[in-house]
């Protein structure tokens, strides 16, 4: 597990897949630019997702994504006695054992496909997101 597969269920957690609805793509990705002030690469997000699923962190159904209960449980105890987002990806990064990567992009280790995550959907995922934000700044 990388650090960059936490920041994904991060996302996912904080991008709707938690609730029943799920989180879509591109929730997602607003989630972990507005998490770590970045945007994913995509073989971040294909290797993240493949791992995550694999490790039974989330779930794919319907072209959404759920955090599992295993990830929730985990989440919600990162965020006992009112840690920030940082301390709760700390806390989850250790009990995870999510390995920090400090190169240069891209890291050697996100090499996993996943389906659904490639260059068109993430073309139209972030064709949405930046809808979404243009129409947002319209009414602030």
């Amino acid at each position: 597990m990388q650090w960059s597969d936490l920041w994904v269920l991060f996302s996912i957690l904080i991008g709707g897949g938690q609730t029943n609805d799920g989180a879509s793509l591109m929730s997602a990705m607003r989630a972990g630019d507005g998490i770590n002030h970045a945007i994913f690469t995509k073989e971040e997000l294909a290797s993240g997702f493949y791992k995550l699923t694999v490790e039974k962190y989330i779930i794919a159904r319907n072209g959404k994504y759920f955090a599992t209960e295993q990830s929730k449980s985990l989440y919600a105890q990162a965020q006992k006695n009112n840690r920030s987002i940082y301390k709760a990806w700390d806390y989850m990064g250790e009990k995870m054992g999510a390995e920090r990567y400090t190169g240069f992009l891209p890291n050697p280790a996100n090499i996993y496909k996943y389906p659904g995550i490639d260059r068109e959907s993430l073309a139209l995922a972030s064709e949405q997101w930046h809808k979404q934000a243009q129409e947002w700044l319209k009414k602030s």
